[in-house]
């Protein structure tokens, strides 16, 4: 009736099974819940909807919970209805094995527990790429920063570090992540001894600092912040680096200009107080008085 190939069946709109196993499941879709109806053969389907944690039903699935009808009237109503002879109908029918009605039972709890494990899959399915794109998003975020970033525990191994950091470097991220923030940074084997990594870990507190240290190339102000578990444990920091080599060749400029201007300001005073002096010698020569 509906066809030698699946295509042809399902354009058919005679294929009798998917027909009205859609229909059930369309109206467990549509009603949000359970549902059982019998279909043009005579047997029952039960549906069960899949609805996701907030409520979408994105589906459903279904199966048939009945042996199929035996007596001589309904038989001859489907053969008539599927133009197929009644007697070969019957004769099937009789032929099959039929089933116990707990063995319906457990397949409805079946098809409702699928649908549960179903939903329970597609909504971690949901969640897995929504805190993959929050990721994605974060790196992305992380790594515009140009300021110089890095992350370590509390035992000073680096665990995640920016695109600024390590172009700074001039190191693969690959090699700095899982060394001592004092290897790739001091080029020690022991911590620095200036590091305020050491005072936050008592204070717990962040804390602001200019760390100028040959070894890193560069003058920088560190600003390093404690990070802790959902039980308050220090589990280790961040740390925020901003080069100030320009601001310090600003301050170096600057501080050379006000020295220039305090030793011209000295000298012009001291050639104004010679010249007072020269002034009052002249005056006192020709036997004038200073005036007060």
């Amino acid at each position: 009736m509906a066809g030698e190939t699946e295509d042809e069946a399902i354009k058919s709109k005679k294929w009798i099974c998917h027909q009205d196993c859609w229909a059930v499941s369309f109206k467990a879709i549509k009603d949000k819940r359970p549902c059982e109806v019998e279909c043009s053969a005579g047997i029952k389907i039960f549906a069960a909807p899949v609805i996701t944690g907030d409520g979408t039903v994105i589906g459903s699935n279904n199966a048939g919970v009945s042996n199929p009808p035996t007596d001589e009237e309904t038989i001859k109503d489907i053969a008539q209805n599927y133009n197929v002879d009644s007697k070969q109908l019957l004769k099937i029918a009789k032929e099959y094995t039929p089933r116990p009605q707990y063995v319906f039972e457990a397949a409805k709890n079946h098809i409702l527990v699928a649908a549960r494990v179903i939903a329970e899959f597609f909504s971690r399915r949901i969640m897995e790429n929504e805190v993959k794109e929050a990721v994605e998003e974060w790196d992305s975020t992380f790594n515009a920063i140009s300021d110089l970033i890095f992350i370590q525990d509390k035992d000073n191994n680096i665990i995640k570090v920016n695109k600024a950091f390590a172009d700074t470097l001039k190191l693969e991220v690959g090699e700095i992540v899982g060394k001592k923030c004092y290897e790739v940074l001091h080029k020690l084997d022991k911590p620095w001894p200036d590091c305020p990594f050491k005072e936050i870990k008592k204070s717990k507190e962040p804390m602001t600092q200019e760390v100028d240290d040959p070894s890193i190339g560069m003058p920088l102000l560190i600003t390093v912040s404690p990070i802790f578990d959902s039980k308050g444990e220090f589990v280790g920091s961040i740390h925020v680096a901003k080069d100030i080599s320009l601001q310090k060749k600003v301050e170096a400029e600057l501080n050379k200009k006000i020295y220039d201007l305090e030793k011209f300001h000295k000298l012009a005073v001291g050639r104004e107080l010679k010249m007072i002096e020269l002034k009052k010698e002249i005056k006192k020569l020709k036997g004038e008085k200073w005036p007060e």
